[in-house]
């Protein structure tokens, strides 16, 4: 089978299938119309059993390579990001391996922010495209097929060596928003059948903002654009039909970004009568109340918003510079629009200290006591080129036990992958930390704010009140020695290297905690609390009611959950 390219996505080293890069798929829709392409995304051959996914990393990389290699492409092309960089470098050596004479080509944001030191790095890599690639790529593969190699460095946005020096080619201007419906994806074989009620389209690219701490804004170049509102609600219309989905996912850092788009996109919406509903992404600080219900309205049902600290000064530090009373106000009438709030915080930045910690802490108790539950923790990832990492160059540490599980899988646990990210600092830096008050005693923080989010639906009642009588912080602190022990087993120490595992048995975890703690606290205690709040019943193991107070329940929590009506101190925290 001779192939002109093959197109390898990214890595995430999992069983469960997720779905491809929208930029990838825009590559082979730009390529397909000259060359024979084929795109692998190993995700999904392991989910599909066309390929086994074992728990040996050579034997999986093995697999790999000999799957790409019966394509017998010229040019093999990885998108690359920065979890599974270290990956994709190791098949891209097992592939060179078997053939010498096939071209490395990587791309994506992680290859792009670290095309010298990777270049520099690895001798199997021939190539690196630096940015946007829809423009390069045809010129390119054109001159490598045909053996032009003065012919190949002169490609625009392209990194390369040249008798032992490496060299990036000048950057073409970014595909302008007029431009982008030009690269619409509308081939997405074989992965329709993510499809069954949603589908993730591309709206725009790009973030105009400045956070220190961000890559995309590099990656980027700080240019932000959006496909016209006409193309978008035709893309809409035109996959309602040909996939029946009827929920999109805008994929787009900043879709709110401009007022009066995002108004006249919600106007035509509801002016339309269009059926669907779509999630998207959103700075809080461009939004207020009338967007805030003109969005509703159009059927936005979901919004991830990045807020990153708590803190005033972290604020000002990082760059993001939001206010912070505007922040709870405008979260909470997302809230009580109808539209899911996913607020999302990093912690541990190089001045970040602990009285700043416990003000994003205070923050995200805020939004707990009120009802809002998707939180998501991050400690802070030291990304290349970055202003953030620049600060912290020289106190970096490879410390395999300290690898923030947000992009930890288990590939990261073999030993060859350990000792090709701690001899690469300056490619592999988001696998580093360095020494820190806030990192070095909180490492397993964002493992304990996941369990408490995703457990929120079931234990509402006992978070909220744990929450008012120590505080968010506080209560970490009791169990930290728990979720730390958690932390450790479900990393790299753990035998099991299946980390699409680790968070079984999440419910239970909690029921321990929580249980052990109410058992601490006086009976009428308890019982002051949950009268004014929810119905509390204890059962026995054999199920004899022990002790009931007469309050309201929602009986079909108890129905959905009746696996933990077993447990001996079981409580039911919803509210009719």
């Amino acid at each position: 089978m001779n192939t002109d390219i093959v197109l390898v996505d990214s890595l995430s080293y999992s069983n469960i299938g997720i779905k491809p890069q929208i930029g990838l798929l825009s590559l082979r829709q730009v390529l397909e119309r000259e060359y024979k392409v084929e795109l692998v995304n190993f995700d999904f051959l392991w989910a599909n059993a066309i390929l086994a996914l074992s728990e040996d990393l050579e034997e999986n990389l093995c697999n790999c390579a000999d799957y790409i290699m019966k394509f017998q492409a010229k040019v093999i092309g990885f998108y690359t990001i920065c979890d599974s960089y270290p990956i994709s470098v190791l098949l891209a050596k097992r592939i060179k391996e078997r053939n010498e004479n096939v071209i490395i080509l990587f791309g994506g944001p992680q290859a792009s922010l670290t095309a010298v030191d990777s270049l520099e790095s690895f001798f199997f890599v021939d190539y690196i495209c630096i940015g946007e690639g829809e423009r390069v790529i045809n010129p390119l593969l054109k001159a490598i097929i045909k053996g032009k190699v003065h012919e190949v460095k002169k490609i625009p946005n392209l990194a390369y060596r040249d008798r032992g020096e490496i060299k990036c080619n000048p950057l073409l201007p970014m595909i302008t928003s007029q431009e982008l419906s030009g690269y619409t994806v509308t081939n997405y074989q074989p992965f329709e059948k993510f499809f069954k009620d949603s589908m993730s389209i591309e709206v725009g690219r790009g973030c105009p903002f400045s956070c220190t701490f961000c890559s995309t804004s590099l990656f980027w170049g700080h240019c932000f654009r959006m496909k016209s509102i006409d193309e978008l609600i035709f893309e809409m219309k035109y996959f309602h039909e040909k996939f029946h989905v009827s929920e999109f996912k805008f994929e787009h850092d900043m879709f709110t970004q401009n007022r009066d788009y995002i108004m006249s996109f919600c106007n035509r919406i509801i002016e339309e009568k269009l059926p669907y509903t779509w999630t998207c992404s959103s700075r809080v600080d461009v939004l207020d109340d009338e967007i805030i219900t003109l969005l509703s309205k159009a059927k936005c049902t979901k919004m991830y918003i990045g807020i990153e600290s708590g803190s005033p000064f972290i604020q000002r530090v990082i760059h993001k510079n939001l206010d912070m009373e505007k922040v709870k106000q405008n979260i909470v009438l997302l809230h009580q629009s109808g539209i899911e709030v996913t607020a999302s915080f990093i912690y541990g930045f190089p001045e970040e200290k602990v009285e700043h910690l416990k003000e994003t802490l205070e923050m995200i108790s805020y939004f707990y006591l009120h009802g809002i539950f998707n939180i998501q923790l991050h400690m802070f990832i030291p990304l290349p080129k970055t202003d953030e990492l620049l600060k912290v160059e020289e106190q970096l540490v490879f410390d395999k036990n300290k690898i923030d599980l947000g992009i930890y899988h288990s590939g990261i646990a073999e030993k060859e992958t350990q000792e090709l990210i701690s001899s690469f600092p300056k490619v592999f830096s988001q696998f580093y930390t360095f020494p820190s008050e806030v990192r070095d005693s909180n490492v397993s923080l964002s493992l304990f704010i996941m369990y408490i989010s995703n457990s929120y639906k079931i234990f509402q009642c006992c978070i909220k009140y744990f929450i008012r009588i120590y505080g968010l912080y506080e209560l970490y602190r009791k169990w930290y020695q728990d979720f730390e022990q958690l932390r450790l087993e479900t990393t790299l120490n753990q035998e099991s290297k299946k980390f699409e595992d680790k968070y079984l048995q999440l419910n239970t975890f909690m029921y321990q905690c929580i249980s052990n703690e109410i058992k601490g606290l006086a009976d009428q205690e308890i019982k002051n609390y949950f009268d004014a709040e929810v119905q509390l019943y204890k059962f026995s193991l054999s199920k004899k009611l022990v002790e009931a107070f007469e309050f309201k329940f929602d009986y079909f929590e108890a129905i959905n959950h009746n696996i933990y009506i077993e447990k001996e101190f079981f409580f039911i925290m919803r509210k009719n």
